[in-house]
């Protein structure tokens, strides 16, 4: 999964086609590796309403990629751990946008006009 390098700007982050097309890769040729592979979305909503909301998802990511206890049972599953490459690009995918407040909220860029936020 190392292979694939996203290739994103401000402007093409945002949309998950983009991101999809990005995470095509081939079955796996290696003697004994499993055949089929593949990338897994978690899907959030990115207009955050408080705090503790952001904070919430921050942690569950965090737990899931960067802690080693998480990395150890994804490796007894045969699983990997996601790219760096990839990690810096979720990172910059939904760190905040309001420098003011940390947050992603209702009225102010992308989220502007979206209800629930």
């Amino acid at each position: 999964m190392s292979a694939a390098i996203p290739l994103f700007d401000n402007t093409t982050r945002k949309n998950p086609l983009n991101w999809s097309r990005q995470m095509v890769q081939p079955n796996p040729v290696v003697k004994d590796a499993y055949p089929i592979s593949g990338f897994t979305m978690f899907n959030f909503y990115q207009c955050y309403s408080s705090q503790p909301v952001f904070d919430g998802i921050l942690q569950y990511l965090t737990l899931h990629y960067l802690n080693a206890a998480t990395t150890n049972i994804l490796h007894d599953q045969q699983f990997t751990e996601v790219p760096s490459i990839w990690l810096d690009e979720i990172v910059k995918l939904v760190q905040p946008i309001n420098p003011d407040t940390g947050l992603n909220l209702a009225g102010n860029g992308p989220c502007t006009g979206k209800s629930g936020a």
